[in-house]
């Protein structure tokens, strides 16, 4: 048996877009992901130490807020496919332009979060939670919305390195933006170091500034002599219409489908805290935990979204093939080391929310914690599922697909049975939960099946000469 295993993997590392070359791509990209995970991690915890109702306004805050981002964020990140694409056809001095083209399309999402940072009180005052925790709300939203303007960007500049399969400087990118957000959370949030004590307001400043901050890097390093003679990053800024309708045919698509993902989070978190503040803040201490597994995984999925992109450029769909079954079997392998500690340690995980915990009913919410953890727990597989495959479909450029996908099984599945749950039946949290796992489950075979028929093969986002 042991055998078997070791030679099983022997195999699948050192091919071809096997395990080796998925990971070295991806491994930058995992840890960028969980420095994000890490910061959103430590911004939650100083929170639950700060007030039980801060830390409740905060995860619909934050997924309200990146709902707003989504669909500009999905479209400038679209980018990454078409600089691997390019990478993999050998047109480096391509590469510029398309950039450009995703930077443009981004400043129109900044006027609209501009906009929507005025509008917090209407908002929440709609939603109609707690008083005291719509108040915290209210504050966190006008910050996060204005550093979403930032993330917009961050998606656009980014996809120049990942796109080549360049991912380290993205990782040491995210890597300082976490940082300065750790340190000025400690500092805003309980007045530290003669800074004043602003709370959640303090979560949202450190939040903008660490936004910002990963913006000017990313442009520190891709704006250069050197990068400009390879890719002509300066000198084909120009407005470009018909890469620019091409980004938007395929980018819209992507970004639509991010924006209805985050959704149909936003909307089952918005349910949840309906229900009562306990069941809202265990809820946000697990998705919280859950990060520890998802956001790696999205790490691989763009690696097998740049990988997937450079073969279809070189025509080779059987490598973007392989490419992607070897990020799923990478995340199955990390996801059953990690359900462990949700199964059996839930503890270990809970501690640094319970060690400097202001609330009365901590016990309480850390029972439900560890029940959620069970759902989330075999919900992962099926969510890994449907965001490695996706992915690769995505790198071809079948994301017209995914948009119809998300967007039927979302509302079918998700959204209409989890309000009749929970607003009609009253069946409380563990049934929203049980529905959100068969959710998870529907959408990633759908898009299993979609790739299994292979018309994604044929697919190019790159102009074809």
């Amino acid at each position: 048996m042991l055998n078997s295993i070791l030679f099983f993997l022997a195999e699948k590392w050192s091919r071809k877009n096997g395990f080796k070359e998925t990971l070295w791509i991806a491994y930058p990209l995992i840890l960028s992901t969980s420095a994000f995970s890490i910061q959103v991690f430590v911004d939650r915890m100083f929170l639950s130490w700060y007030s039980s109702e801060a830390l409740a306004a905060a995860l619909p805050t934050a997924i309200l807020s990146f709902n707003a981002v989504s669909f500009f964020l999905g479209t400038s990140q679209y980018v990454g496919t078409f600089v691997a694409q390019y990478i993999g056809a050998n047109s480096p001095k391509k590469i510029g332009n398309i950039i450009w083209q995703g930077i443009y399309f981004s400043a129109s999402g900044g006027i609209i979060l501009l906009i929507l940072s005025f509008m917090g009180k209407p908002i929440f005052n709609f939603i109609g939670h707690d008083p005291i925790v719509r108040e915290h709300e209210i504050m966190y939203w006008r910050f996060l919305s204005i550093s979403g303007i930032f993330q917009i960007q961050i998606g656009a500049l980014s996809s120049f390195f990942s796109g080549q399969g360049r991912t380290l400087p993205v990782m040491w990118s995210s890597f300082a933006a976490t940082a300065i957000n750790v340190c000025f959370n400690y500092c805003l949030i309980f007045g530290n170091f003669g800074f004043p004590e602003m709370g959640i307001e303090g979560a949202g400043i450190s939040t903008l500034i660490a936004a910002f901050t990963n913006v000017g890097i990313l442009s520190f390093l891709i704006f250069t002599s050197k990068n400009n003679k390879e890719f002509q990053v300066r000198s084909s800024y120009n407005f470009n219409a018909f890469k620019f309708k091409r980004l938007v045919k395929f980018g819209l698509p992507n970004g639509f489908t991010f924006f209805l993902n985050i959704t149909v989070f936003t909307v089952f978190v918005l349910l949840v805290g309906r229900i009562g503040v306990v069941e809202l803040a265990a809820t946000n201490i697990a998705m919280n935990m859950a990060m520890l597994a998802f956001m790696p995984i999205m790490g691989l999925g763009i690696s097998v979204m740049v990988q997937v992109g450079q073969s279809i450029g070189a025509n080779k769909p059987l490598l973007a093939k392989r490419a992607t079954y070897s990020g799923l079997q990478i995340s199955f392998i990390y996801l059953s080391v990690i359900s462990i500690f949700y199964l059996f340690f839930p503890q270990i995980l809970l501690y640094p929310y319970r060690m400097h915990s202001s609330s009365n009913n901590f016990d309480q919410i850390a029972e439900m914690t560890k029940i959620i953890l069970r759902f989330i727990t075999f919900w992962g597989f099926f969510d890994a599922l449907g965001i490695i495959i996706s992915a690769g479909l995505k790198g071809a450029g079948d994301t017209k697909f995914i948009m119809i996908a998300i967007a039927v099984i979302g509302t079918s599945v998700a959204i209409v049975p989890a309000f009749v749950i929970i607003e009609i039946l009253s069946l409380g949290i563990y049934s929203a939960y049980l529905n959100g796992t068969v959710f998870m489950a529907i959408l990633g075979i759908t898009y299993w099946i979609r790739f299994r028929a292979g018309k994604w093969s044929t697919m190019r986002v790159i102009e074809i000469h």
